[in-house]
């Protein structure tokens, strides 16, 4: 299977806000599945210096990240979600997860963009 998630915008993604997105994040990487993020055109600049090495914004961006005050469109979705979160993985291991699999994902798009960069003799944006 393969996840595609939107981090608009990429200094602060909404979709990092949202209860269920964080638990199909987790998932996603549980179960080995591919995970693919993608930036608003806006927001290349912003990546191409998290490639480069500034991750300043990306820290920022992940550091408030807590399945425990993300949102749902409901409180009873809310309630289902979070005691399922508790019984099953607990917060920590899920926000860990979530973070550690959005900095692979970062380190393997820094890495094939300099490969490509390299190989073509380019400077483009990822």
């Amino acid at each position: 299977g393969r996840v595609l998630l939107v981090l608009n915008p990429f200094s602060n993604p909404a979709a990092l806000q949202r209860l269920w997105v964080l638990y199909e994040v987790w998932s996603t990487l549980r179960m080995r599945a591919s995970l693919s993020c993608c930036v608003a055109p806006q927001d290349a600049p912003l990546l191409t210096s998290a490639l480069h090495g500034d991750l300043e914004p990306t820290r920022l961006a992940l550091q408030d990240l807590d399945a425990r005050t993300a949102d749902t469109a409901t409180l009873q979705d809310k309630s289902i979600l979070l005691e399922s979160i508790k019984r099953e993985i607990g917060f920590e291991k899920l926000n860990e997860g979530v973070i550690s699999g959005l900095r692979q994902w970062l380190v393997d798009s820094g890495s094939a963009w300099l490969t490509k960069a390299q190989q073509s003799g380019a400077q483009e944006t990822p």
